[in-house]
């Protein structure tokens, strides 16, 4: 595990919703059920005094609509719309693009519920969680820290807000976007922290994911594609090497009058890698 930590002072106007991920994580979340990453709002404030509730939308089921991968359907990430930090001129941005997307976040609001707090107040929270600040009071303002907790696979990759690479994500010119489009997928994205596309970290989703987010600037899908089929193909190798093995093994019990069912199978191993692949195998049998 590892983490990193800013403290801020917010005097924001109210937000529109986004998720943390694309200043926090060069590519996207993993799979809900299996995260690599959660992020820690320590307040030191009394919201009774100053306003600037946390807002949040809650996940209710599996298929809940509002978190449906991939997630793109935010400003600075859906299409050719920027960061703005105004809820109003974002939500008109986003309309102006897609009204269906609009049309999806425009419920988020309706669902909004709110996290008061008082000084030391801590909240843990998912980076792929529907969020948005609110209004603070004239004339005040909100003390917090930002801590991100990730594991140690994801260094490089994942970082806390405002000290890392992926806190270059909301700039106008998209010139972080651009670049990691263009790096060669081998020799320089792993520099950032991005896995080569050797790596099991590129299942089906998280290339899908990839796609989406830098598929306008150039990143090309095919290497993490070929070295997945790779992978799969060995695997399939190796189930098949299992499969004739035990067949033959059957078949050469069987010859010598001896029942299967009268040995007891103690161990099988299979392991597959790009490099190794090996079939291991003990039993014991009983006269």
């Amino acid at each position: 595990m590892f983490a990193c930590y800013k403290s801020f002072i917010l005097t924001l106007t109210a937000l529109f919703f986004i998720q943390d991920y694309p200043n926090h994580n060069l590519l996207h979340p993993t799979a809900w059920d299996s995260p690599e990453v959660v992020s820690i709002l320590v307040y030191f404030d009394d919201e009774e005094e100053c306003g600037g509730a946390t807002a949040v939308v809650d996940k209710e089921h599996a298929d809940d609509p509002n978190y449906q991968w991939p997630y793109m359907k935010m400003p600075g990430v859906w299409g050719d719309v920027d960061w703005i930090n105004d809820r109003t001129t974002a939500e008109n941005a986003m309309r102006k693009s897609s009204p269906e997307v609009a049309d999806f976040r425009s419920l988020m609001y309706d669902k909004e519920q709110y996290v008061k707090y008082i000084p030391g107040t801590v909240v843990l929270y998912r980076q792929d969680t529907w969020h948005r600040g609110t209004p603070l009071k004239p004339g005040t303002s909100r003390r917090a820290a930002n801590i991100t907790i990730a594991k140690k696979s994801a260094r490089g990759r994942i970082c806390n807000w405002g000290r890392g690479w992926a806190s270059e994500a909301y700039r106008l010119d998209r010139s972080l976007l651009k670049l990691i489009g263009r790096l060669s997928p081998t020799l320089q994205r792993p520099g950032l922290g991005i896995p080569p596309p050797t790596s099991e970290f590129w299942d089906g989703m998280q290339i899908h994911a990839a796609s989406a987010r830098y598929g306008n600037y150039g990143w090309d899908p095919e290497p993490y594609l070929q070295q997945r089929r790779k992978r799969q193909h060995q695997r399939l190798a190796s189930i098949t090497c299992v499969c004739v093995g035990v067949v033959a093994l059957s078949f050469g019990l069987a010859r010598k009058g001896r029942s299967l069912l009268s040995d007891i199978y103690c161990w099988l191993h299979v392991e597959s890698s790009l490099t190794n692949s090996r079939f291991i195998k003990r039993w014991h049998s009983f006269e």
